[in-house]
């Protein structure tokens, strides 16, 4: 390329040659592999209540297959997680879920409660139990992800102070060596008596801040759970202690049990389940009152097997998730009450949606009858995809004006066959061609030129010879001698070439110019 063209032809020429690096690009676009997923129809198997109401639990599982030790409702050790009926065999994994209950109601992280990695983001609703168990086939090895659509229990908890509440530690006294023993008694808020009835444990701590205890009962009427709580130390007890449960006393809570369906999403890539409520209502299931029923029994257990020496756990959990609450939400101080009714409110919730997924999951572990239903799910495959639809369209389109082009010019040039012979390369032919069509000034920067590139190769003489037909008669000659003179000069100052020897030929002989 030279840069002493006239600036329209070096535009249109640094035009073609940008267009001509578009297809390179525009096909790498086009062939380049790209991840992709394939959505496909599959039927799974899913955790599920769906079968007889009777036998739900610990009357269904085998127990020959428990594991030693696993009580009277057994317990069960699988490479998926170990699993029980009992409340006391995985009551702590249980609260430890609950002290995060907040972060998780907003929608952070928290881990499935068995070993298939899994984590829940956001609330789990008791649903996806059976993710990483029974789905674990789901799609094979290249799955990206699953979804479907399963039944569960909503849980919504409302908490608040009641300073007239009768549900109170009573018959408390102090032994030898200064523990704090109590029962619980009283009544909840619709005046009616605990289930099942909490008077028979005893509270034991080594001060009264160690004590704390709920009681509740479910309805079957209403579907509520009613919960009531106290604690040893009150508020505005003068023997102060960071870790009392003061905060907690005298609160009532009402957890709302409502039948739903929920879309279910497991993300095989990042181990992420997520579950989300759908808005239509189901009708209550046959089962539904032996469920609740069961998490009824597990909440009981929950305070009375409660070690509390050093501090009661049960309520250890409801603080701590009360004390992160109030850390991340600054600017409350002056709302403690809100917060702390916050706090308890979703640790029910979580220890409730952690129930209903234990005893889903126990009844497949513990092999009980037709634990598991058909569902049909979508499942995402990976695959790869070449090229990219934008990049595709576009090549077509470059293609298309290519061979539209192309088509023209060889019904222009008659396939060619009358296109000229001209080699601008060669400076016999850029000569001609200044007789037969350029102007004066054209031809002597023409042969300007090509004096120039002769110099460069050191030297070198230029001869020229013209027949009469090349220079359309007396016409054409009188154009050329001017035009070699000039030219001549043009290649003298260029330091010694010389152009000479101007004389026509005849027209037999070879109708170029020699050098």
């Amino acid at each position: 390329m030279t840069w002493s063209l006239p600036f329209k032809h070096i535009t249109i020429l640094l035009g073609m040659i940008i267009f001509s690096l578009a297809p390179a690009a525009l096909w790498s676009g086009a062939i380049t592999p790209v991840l992709d997923e394939r959505n496909v129809t599959q039927t799974i198997q899913t955790l599920s209540y769906a079968n007889s109401k009777d036998a739900l639990f610990s009357g269904s599982a085998n127990m020959s297959s428990s594991i030693a030790g696993g009580g009277y409702w057994g317990a069960w050790s699988t490479p998926d997680g170990l699993f029980s009926f009992d409340p006391a065999t995985t009551r702590n994994v249980i609260l430890n879920s609950a002290v995060d209950a907040s972060s998780v109601a907003s929608g952070g992280l928290h881990a499935k409660l068995d070993k298939t990695g899994l984590k829940y983001k956001g609330r789990s609703f008791g649903a996806a139990a059976g993710a990483g168990i029974t789905e674990k086939e789901v799609g094979t090895n290249n799955r990206n992800w699953y979804s479907y659509s399963a039944p569960g229990f909503r849980s919504t908890a409302t908490c608040r102070y009641n300073e007239s509440s009768t549900f109170n530690l009573i018959g408390c006294s102090t032994n030898d060596v200064g523990d704090s023993l109590c029962f619980a008694g009283g009544s909840l808020q619709d005046g009616s008596t605990p289930v099942p009835d909490p008077l028979n444990p005893v509270y034991w701590g080594y001060s009264m801040h160690d004590l704390f205890a709920w009681g509740l009962k479910y309805d079957n009427e209403t579907k509520k759970f009613l919960i009531s709580m106290t604690a040893g130390a009150v508020a505005g007890s003068t023997d102060s202690d960071p870790w009392s449960f003061s905060s907690l006393n005298q609160t009532q809570c009402t957890l709302d049990v409502t039948p739903k369906l929920f879309d279910v999403v497991v993300n095989s890539t990042n181990k992420i389940v997520q579950v989300t409520e759908q808005e239509d209502q189901v009708e209550w299931p046959d089962y539904g009152d032996s469920v609740m029923d069961m998490i009824s029994t597990w909440l009981w257990h929950f305070t009375v097997v409660d070690g509390q020496g050093g501090g009661s756990q049960l309520g250890h959990a409801l603080r701590l998730n009360i004390n992160a609450l109030q850390q991340n939400s600054p600017g409350t101080q002056n709302n403690l009450t809100q917060i702390t009714m916050q706090g308890i409110q979703d640790s029910l919730v979580s220890i409730f949606d952690d129930i209903s997924i234990q005893l889903l999951a126990t009844r497949y572990a513990g092999n009980s009858t037709a634990p598991t239903k058909d569902v049909q799910a979508t499942v995402a495959l990976v695959a790869i995809r070449l090229g990219s639809l934008k990049y595709v369209t576009a090549v077509v389109v470059v293609n298309s004006l290519i061979t539209v082009v192309y088509i023209i010019e060889s019904i222009r040039t008659r396939v060619w066959s009358g296109i000229s012979s001209f080699d601008i390369t060669d400076v016999k032919g850029v000569i001609l061609s200044t007789l037969k069509g350029a102007s004066d000034e054209t031809t002597i920067d023409l042969l300007h030129h090509a004096a120039t590139e002769a110099r460069a190769l050191d030297g070198l003489s230029v001869r020229i010879q013209v027949s009469p037909g090349d220079t359309e008669g007396s016409a054409g000659m009188a154009l050329l001698e001017p035009v070699i003179a000039a030219s001549y000069k043009e290649a003298r100052a260029l330091g010694g070439i010389g152009l000479c020897d101007f004389r026509p030929r005849e027209r037999d002989d070879a109708d170029t110019a020699g050098m």
